[in-house]
């Protein structure tokens, strides 16, 4: 299921931020054709968690059903915007805050799943480049 929220993530960032959003681990080079970009780095599973509570249904034909607790869990994903102004820059991260305000569930085969925005730092201009380390 990881994979699929992760390829959902990338889908909503093409769609809404910016279509040269890419994944990529901390250790991979990845080479942008153009600017701005996004880079979502893989998710860390900050937590695992398991619901205790069993569903338990009696079927019509006097047999029960058990079904074992869910697990869940809570994924970090940390990104970098990458622009050619501090103007390129601010319009990302304003598409970035719109994305989760407008969307505090992201839907994944079938189910929602709550998400927030934890902080938009600010960028550093580099050599003609912006570059922003999204936490």
């Amino acid at each position: 299921m990881i994979v699929e929220v992760c390829k959902a993530a990338l889908a909503l960032f093409e769609q809404n931020v910016s279509p040269n959003t890419v994944f990529a681990t901390h250790a991979d080079f990845v080479e942008l054709a153009k600017l701005p970009a996004v880079i979502l780095y893989w998710p860390e599973v900050e937590e695992l968690r398991i619901n205790q509570d069993r569903t338990v249904v009696k079927n019509p034909d006097g047999t029960t059903t058990i079904t074992p607790p869910p697990q869940l869990y809570t994924l970090r994903f940390e990104c970098e915007i990458l622009a050619e102004t501090l103007a390129d820059l601010g319009a990302l991260q304003d598409k970035i805050a719109l994305l989760f305000a407008a969307n505090p569930y992201w839907s994944v085969q079938g189910t929602e799943y709550p998400v927030r925005l934890e902080s938009l730092a600010t960028g550093t201009v580099r050599e003609g480049e912006v570059s922003i380390p999204h936490r």
